[in-house]
């Protein structure tokens, strides 16, 4: 059976051809009628069988197509069995047009390759054919044919078991019908159950069951049914005559299963509590690595997870996760690298390495999506400069070598070569800069000059004037101003130099080098106004005004403890200025008063590596460094105040938020400040956004008198009903207002309660009951008519009150209280409600918070002392304490919520939020770390619906998301890591379990392809064949779809060493195609590397062929190494024409240490 069938019309037989091909190369098998074959009935035949046996039928429609009787009839046919119908549109074409050659094609999907768009088709007339069409080609047009493709490829793969197994039992169905029925072709046993299991789970796919499959099934149990009784019916006969049988074996295994059981609980329990042992020996050893390897961290910090859940696992990961908050990516094994930029835009990044080729790295918007690398030939000496022009789409490169080249990377994933400037210049350069309307090109060169290159037209540079002179050593940084008319320069030999360039033809000294400051420069940076030059000298960063270049005039000096400082940047509003010292630390100033800088709190990257290289993004929010481990890291740093959490402050809609609460579905918050109310959808907790227009400021003149009075710490108090349609608002000293927010969109104010000085307001699980607490002591609402609430009258009086909760039947209500004492209240009758019991007591301090979980009739107490109580409330007449208490801060328990599921309680403590796992109430356990951030206190804590998100808002005003979920932090610490366990690694820390890649969705990149053969190489060192084969096993699976021949053609060349051949076989067809068809040089090595598998495989005529071409192409190997290797190919070839194969395990160790 083939995968695909596909009906085409001739004249479009070169589209066919290619999408053909593209499919092949998809490990997809195509039925395709190549040749005029005479119409009959042995031919007609074959074309039905094709379609009946096919998973897919493909129908490429066209103009010519829409015309053919062949292609109608093809397509009935698929239709009659139900095939699943992908049409491929090639041309603009009406719906009625389509359905009107089909009924109803027109509603199936399509995938669109239009004509001239995705592909071009070239004609090639001294070909011999035996039409016109057959003369004609198809290439396909990069990007467009690719995401075709892929589209294309999704589609296909779209249940697409169900999709093989619908044939599968179509073709059988068939086969049953053609022969008249007879009962021996029905499906029995576990094959008629998984056709009746298949057929009930596919009820809403497609495509669907034919009549024909149906009666087939139905036959099949009737058939299966009658059997059934038979047997039935023998079998009981045969019963009786075993029962005395057994009654004497039962007695002798009675004693021998009471051992087994025994044996096997006492290992099992050996064996969890091995398995415990591990979870925890990891999580420490993640714990100890956190701060020098953050990758291996992380990693381990997973695999302790994998081997068990616990808290030991969980707060190592999240430890984990929260030392390097700000880390997004790490690129691995980038030896080599010489210099670094990211484009204004930051999403390609380029690297220059020593071998003089360059890298585009394609930056996605999450971590989550794939980050695609590209490699190219660029200089023949150290690549050391790149410069993106301002609007992202030119790259400059330098060298060693003499020259620059100008790049076209419009299209990030094909960049084009599209000059070079080489004759003009005498030395190696070491740096190039665009001007800010991307016209004009700086160089500072190797002979101590600056040249100026005319680049409007990147296909004829042109140089501007004469070299620029000046600095006695080479000039190793330049910076135009916002307006081009001032060029900076720093030199080697230490001075700083000050260029009018507003007419580039004749530039004049400013600021000569030789009358500058004698400073050693590493980085230098102009304000966007011009105004304000920064460079860097050793440990110190300076602050000039240019204002007038021929006097500057020092405004600061900024000092990075005892490290060397290097790249300088301003943010684009000149409020920040920002550098990077070699031994890991991101300093940040915010200069607002140039003359008084502050230094914004820094995230220290890495405590023990050292910063080899680094680049500051245009804008700011994105770091890159390379460390002495060579590898690339990724770094956010837009909010380093706030690195843990994963959000950025919802939004601008109000000035800030002194006041939250959250729905009781969790997905409507409210914030509020004096300014107004906002509700925020957060129903996707990583984007939240604003619903309407804030809720207008009904507050008093003194009220906003005690705002500014109290500043910051002054706050608004909002509460949901229980049915999500009223919202409670009020501030100290205010009544209490009720708004109408059944329609999120439209708010409206519908009343007031009278009541001053409320500190909080809680409703009662049916939403009747609403108790406010005052100083004075707690009052009960009649709130079952929410347009007209009334107090109950008698309230509870009792100064000192705290807090309050209700418990899940609503009649009950707790109350802490100052004196450290919870009283527990019964509300069957709110107008008489009656104290129960004695007070509980044995608190170490004044009663802050209370919260309660339904879900296990937990409540929760957050006392003064910082402890947290723990009491079962399922009886309130006798409650129960938990445990012991836990927790210890100094600044008390202000806040208590329990998640959803009721497993996890958050407490707030001033600036820390702890999270506490009470999934076991009795042995309540910290997760990690606290959560930090806040250094103004936390006013507000709840839980998203899920349970997987918190969010906290500050007496700073901002609201901030938390991502608490450990599947989370899984998914991103895999993304941040960017690779998997090696072997060595997995050996030292997991030698008990059989390796398995902790990371298996990571995208391929060069340096994964690596990856996968170092884990195989190692393994096959300590002859662990099953990991060698699960190594190459992953990368040919994630190899499907790449364009790089290179990936195919490593994976050939390793795998067929250590002796995979069968495995890897495919690589080497595909590389070997990927360079014939794009001319590359690698071909010959490809085919040699073929040759050696198709050898391992059996195909000796095959490997005779590719062996033999690489002997007859040129080589390097010369002397007596180039005759050595020459005579040896020779001979394998002369054993291989002799169907020898002389690939034993000594010849491929040897070529394994060529």
């Amino acid at each position: 059976m083939a995968d695909i069938f596909i009906s085409y019309s001739r004249k479009d037989i070169a589209f066919a051809r290619l999408l053909n091909q593209a499919l092949s190369s998809s490990d997809l098998d195509t039925w395709i009628d190549w040749e005029r074959i005479p119409v009959g009935e042995q031919w007609w035949n074959e074309i039905r069988e094709a379609i009946e046996q096919s998973n897919i039928f493909m129908f490429i429609i066209s103009r010519h197509s829409l015309g053919s009787p062949v292609c109608k009839d093809e397509i009935n046919i698929a239709m009659q069995n139900n095939k699943r119908i992908i049409p491929i549109i090639l041309d603009d074409l009406t719906r009625d047009s389509i359905d009107e050659f089909i009924p109803d094609l027109s509603k199936i999907q399509w995938i669109v390759f239009h004509r001239d768009q995705t592909f071009q088709v070239e004609e090639y007339p001294l070909v011999e054919a035996g039409s016109p069409e057959d003369q004609s080609v198809a290439k396909p047009r990069p990007p467009f044919f690719d995401e075709a493709i892929t589209k294309l490829n999704t589609v296909i793969h779209i249940d697409w078991e169900w999709v093989k197994y619908h044939t599968q039992l179509q073709n059988d169905a068939l086969q049953w019908d053609n022969n008249h029925r007879n009962e021996s072709f029905l499906l029995r046993g576990e094959v008629l159950e998984q056709a009746e299991g298949a057929s009930l789970s596919a009820i809403q796919k497609e495509p669907r069951l034919t009549q024909l499959q149906v009666e087939f099934i139905n036959t099949s149990r009737q058939a299966e049914k009658r059997q059934q009784d038979e047997k039935k019916r023998l079998e009981k006969r045969s019963v009786q005559r075993l029962r005395w049988v057994i009654a004497v074996v039962v007695m002798g295994l009675a004693a021998a299963i009471f051992l087994g059981i025994n044996w096997y609980l006492q290992s099992q329990r050996a064996q969890k509590q091995a398995t415990i042992a591990l979870s925890r020996q990891l999580a420490a050893q993640a714990l100890s690595e956190a701060d020098s390897q953050f990758d291996l961290s992380a990693l381990l910090s997973i695999e302790s997870l994998n081997v068990a859940d616990n808290n030991d696992a969980k707060s190592a990961l999240l430890t984990a996760y929260e030392d390097h908050p700000a880390l997004v990516k790490i690129l691995h094994h980038q030896a080599g690298v010489s210099c670094m930029a990211l484009s204004p835009d930051g999403e390609i990044m380029a690297t220059g390495k020593q071998d003089g080729t360059i890298q585009i790295w394609n930056i996605p918007e999450n971590s989550s999506s794939e980050m695609s690398v590209l490699s190219y030939a660029a200089h023949d000496s150290m690549v050391t400069s790149l410069a993106f022009s301002p609007d992202g789409k030119t790259l400059a490169t330098s060298s060693e070598d003499r020259s620059i080249w100008l790049w076209d990377v419009s299209n990030a994933y094909a960049p084009q070569k599209m000059s070079q400037i080489v004759g003009e210049l005498t030395g190696p350069v070491e740096v190039v800069a665009f001007s800010h309307d991307g016209k004009t090109l700086a160089s500072g060169n190797d002979d101590n000059s600056i040249r100026l290159w005319d680049v409007s037209d990147l296909k004829s540079p042109k140089s501007l004037g004469q070299p620029i002179l000046g600095h006695s050593g080479w000039v190793n940084s330049l910076v135009f101003s916002q307006d081009d008319t001032v060029l900076a320069s720093g030199g080697q030999d230490g001075f700083i130099g000050l260029w009018d360039v507003s007419d580039p033809k004749s530039p004049r000294a400013l600021l000569q080098p030789s009358e500058g400051f004698m400073f050693m420069v590493r980085g230098l940076a102009l304000s966007p106004d011009g105004k304000t030059l920064a460079f860097t000298r050793l440990n110190i960063l300076y602050l000039i005004d240019i204002t007038d270049p021929a006097s500057p005039v020092e405004l600061a000096k900024l000092f990075t403890n005892n490290s060397d400082a290097y790249d300088v940047y301003f943010s684009p509003d000149g409020k920040t200025l920002g550098t990077w010292t070699d031994d890991g630390i991101v300093w940040l100033w915010d200069i607002t008063d140039p003359l008084n800088p502050v230094s914004i709190k820094q995230p220290i990257l890495e405590e023990d590596k050292v910063f080899i290289n680094a680049i500051f993004s245009t804008d700011g929010m994105t770091f890159v460094s390379l460390n002495s481990d060579n590898d690339i890291e990724i770094w956010n740093i837009a909010n380093p105040s706030f690195p843990q959490a994963i959000s950025q402050p919802l939004g601008n809609t109000l000035s800030a938020a002194y006041g939250m609460t959250i729905s009781p579905d969790g997905n409507t918050l409210a914030t509020g400040n004096m300014d107004g109310t906002q509700l925020w959808d957060v129903s996707n907790p990583a984007s939240p956004r604003p619903v309407g227009q804030p809720i207008n400021d009904n507050f008093s003149d003194d009220d906003r008198f005690i705002q500014n009075l109290f500043g910051n710490f002054y706050s608004i108090n909002l509460t949901f009903s229980p049915d999500q349609n009223t919202l409670l608002r009020w501030s100290m000293g205010e009544n209490i207002e009720i708004w109408d927010v059944s329609d999120i969109n439209t708010p409206s104010l519908t009343g007031q309660l009278q009541n001053d000085a409320s500190k909080e307001a809680i409703f009662s699980p049916d939403g009747k009951i609403l108790a406010t607490l005052t100083d004075a002591g707690v009052l009960l609402w009649d709130y079952s008519n929410p347009t007209n609430p009334q107090s109950f009258g008698q309230g509870l009086w009792n100064y000192g009150a705290s807090s309050m909760a209700f418990l899940g039947d609503g009649k009950t209500l707790a109350v802490g209280y100052d004196e450290a004492i919870l009283r527990l209240w019964d509300l069957t009758n709110p107008k008489r409600p009656q104290v129960i019991n004695q007070p509980l007591s044995g608190f170490t301090g004044p009663i802050w918070n209370l919260a309660f979980s339904p879900q296990n009739n937990i409540l929760a107490a957050g006392c003064s002392d910082g402890k947290v109580w723990l009491w079962d409330m399922s009886d309130p007449q006798n409650p129960q304490a938990l445990g012991q208490p836990a927790g210890s801060d100094i600044d008390g328990i202000n806040k208590l919520v329990f998640s959803p599921n009721g497993k996890v309680l958050a407490s707030v403590s001033k600036n820390n939020i702890q999270l506490w796992d009470v999934s076991d109430p009795a042995h309540m356990v910290q997760l990690s770390q606290p959560l930090q951030g806040y250094t103004s206190g936390i006013l507000y804590l709840v839980f998203t619906a899920d349970g997987k998100s918190l969010i906290t808002a500050g007496y700073d005003g901002v609201a901030w998301l938390w991502n608490i979920d450990t599947e989370t932090w899984q998914s991103q610490a895999c993304e941040i890591a960017n690779r998997n366990l090696t072997y060595n690694e997995w050996v030292q820390y997991i030698s008990s379990k059989a390796y398995h890649f902790t990371c298996p969705d990571l995208a391929l990149t060069d340096s994964g392809v690596k990856e996968y053969v170092e884990l195989a190489k190692s393994a096959l060192v300590a002859n662990d064949l099953s990991t060698v084969e699960l190594a190459y096993s992953a990368v040919m699976e994630k190899l499907s779809g790449s364009n790089q021949s290179v990936y195919y053609g490593e994976i050939c060349q390793h795998g067929s060493l250590d002796g995979f051949a069968d495995i890897v076989l495919p690589a080497c067809n595909t590389a070997v195609s990927m360079a014939t068809q794009n001319n590359e040089s690698s071909l010959s090595e490809y085919r040699y590397y073929r040759g050696i598998a198709l050898a391992l495989t059996g195909d000796y005529e095959g490997a005779v062929e590719d062996i033999q071409y690489f002997l007859d192409q040129p080589t390097e190997e010369t002397g007596d190494y180039g005759t050595y290797w020459r005579e040896k190919r020779e001979s394998w070839i002369a054993a291989l024409e002799t169907d020898s194969n002389p690939f034993d395990e000594k010849t491929l160790q040897e070529l394994r240490n060529q």
